[in-house]
C-alpha cells in the first residue's frame, strides 16, 4: 500500500490523478533554506520562517532599505508512505460512494465485534481498478493490517473455513456480527418516542469517531 499526500485538503488540482480525481501540481511548498511549509492559500510571509532562514534575514534586509523583492526559494513535493502487509481484498459489484461507506463502516463493526475491541491496526479502504474494457473498472475493499508483514489477523479470518470447506469463513462471520447488530440497536427505537427521532445509526452500531467525515453517507438501515 502506497499512500500520497499530494497536498492540503481543498486546493483545486490540474494534475491527473486517481479516477475521476486531480491533484495540485505545487503540493506541499518547502522552503529551501529553512524546511518551512507553505500556509495554504495565503502569500509567502517571511513571519512563517525560521530565524536562521537566509532567505528571511534577505527578505528583511530589503524591507529595512525600502526595496522590494521575493528571496525566498520553494520546492513542490508530494508526501508518501509505503507498507508492505498482510490485506484481503473484496471484489465488489458497481456501487455508489455513499454503499462503499456504509459498507467500510460495517467491516469496522464486525471487526470490533469478532475481536471484541477496537483492531486499530487494521485498515479499510477502497481500490479502483482498470477493468478488462477501458471503459469498466473493478472495485474492491482492501483489508489491510497496518503493522509491517501482518499480526496472523486476516490469515487468521482468511484460514477459517466454513461447513462447505471454503476458506474465508471469517469475512462472512463479521458481516453476520454487524448485521445482527445493526438489526438489534436500540437506536432504531427513537422514533417510538414522541419527541424522538430515528438517527439511522450510532456509536453503539455503526459510527465511529474515525469515519466522522464520511458520516453524512454512512445509514444503519442501508447497512442491513
Amino acid at each position: 500500500m502506497r499512500e500520497i499526500n499530494v497536498g492540503y485538503y481543498g486546493e483545486a488540482g490540474s494534475v491527473p490523478f486517481g479516477p475521476d480525481q486531480s491533484a495540485p501540481e505545487a503540493g506541499f511548498r518547502v522552503c529551501q533554506q529553512c524546511g518551512v511549509v507553505a500556509y495554504s492559500h495565503k502569500p509567502a510571509d517571511e513571519k512563517i520562517h525560521r530565524r536562521s532562514c537566509q532567505a528571511r534575514r534577505r527578505f528583511e534586509r530589503l524591507r529595512q532599505e525600502g526595496r522590494t523583492g521575493d528571496p525566498f526559494r520553494w520546492t513542490p513535493l508530494y508526501l508518501y508512505r509505503e507498507l508492505r502487509s498482510e490485506a484481503i481484498r473484496l471484489l465488489l459489484p458497481l456501487v455508489d460512494g455513499a454503499d462503499i461507506d456504509t459498507l467500510v463502516a460495517c467491516l469496522y463493526l464486525g471487526l470490533r465485534l469478532r475481536f471484541e475491541g477496537d483492531p486499530a491496526q487494521l485498515i479499510v479502504a477502497p481500490q479502483v481498478l482498470p477493468g478488462a474494457m477501458p471503459s469498466l473498472s473493478c472495485h474492491y475493499l482492501v483489508l489491510m493490517d497496518a503493522v509491517p508483514s501482518g499480526t496472523g489477523y486476516l490469515k487468521t479470518l482468511y484460514q477459517e473455513k466454513g461447513t462447505l470447506g471454503h476458506e474465508g469463513e471469517g469475512i462472512m462471520d463479521i458481516l453476520r456480527r454487524a448485521r445482527d447488530t445493526l438489526e438489534t440497536c436500540r437506536c432504531q427505537r427513537l422514533q417510538e418516542g414522541h419527541d424522538q427521532q430515528d438517527t439511522d445509526g450510532c456509536y453503539r452500531c455503526i459510527r465511529a469517531y474515525h469515519l466522522q467525515y464520511s458520516a453524512a453517507r454512512i445509514s444503519r438501515q442501508s447497512g442491513v
